[in-house]
């Protein structure tokens, strides 16, 4: 499954030899930057591209990650090459899933430090849960209805909730507003240790 345990790898899939970053600059629709105009992405769109390409970019405009545009409710757009590119527009390596990217880079920003990952988007805690770096602690915290009508604990759950009632396991805490939603979750799945009420 996309965006789950496999993708934990620390470090995107090397190359056995780089090779320049493919130049798509013909294709090149958009161009962002941020407030003090630093380069942040420039987009590239085409019949002959399967779909929009975006280039991240450092502050110097050298490209560090190549990712296809995806929906992320939508996993059958989410990648599966995602392309780590060099100071020198080398292709360094790839990363095999979004969910590989995101765990990289949180990582990268905890290094050994105990730290704490807030997550309060369905979408992206498709791709960050779990996370097997025993100094990075999740907490989740759901802010919607994850029921449809009538509301009940045994209502239908729409794909993205189903994806993440599968998460909950991988996550420290999982935290809801309200005690009905919480005994909701424990009656679909079985009361956890992981499972607190804040309220809004």
């Amino acid at each position: 499954e996309a965006g789950g345990e496999d993708d934990d790898a620390v470090d995107p899939v090397q190359r056995p030899a780089p090779e320049p970053l493919a130049d798509l600059s013909a294709y090149k629709a958009a161009e962002e930057f941020y407030p003090d105009g630093t380069p942040f992405r420039v987009t590239y769109r085409s019949d002959a591209l399967a779909r929009p390409v975006h280039d991240y970019q450092r502050a110097d405009g050298s490209t560090y990650l190549r990712i296809p545009s995806f929906v992320f409710k939508e996993p059958s757009t989410w990648p599966t090459s995602l392309q780590r590119v060099a100071p020198d527009g080398t292709v360094a390596g790839e990363f095999r899933s979004v969910g590989q990217w995101f765990k990289r880079f949180v990582r990268h920003l905890a290094g050994e430090e105990r730290s704490f990952l807030f997550i309060d988007s369905r979408f992206s805690a498709q791709h960050l849960v779990p996370m097997k770096a025993r100094n990075i602690h999740i907490v989740y915290v759901l802010h919607n209805i994850h029921v449809a009508s009538p509301r009940l604990w045994s209502s239908d759950l729409g794909d993205i909730y189903n994806r993440l009632m599968g998460k909950i396991g991988g996550t420290d805490a999982f935290v809801t507003l309200t005690a009905r939603q919480q005994d909701d979750i424990a009656q679909r799945r079985g009361r956890t240790s992981n499972l607190f009420v804040v309220p809004n």
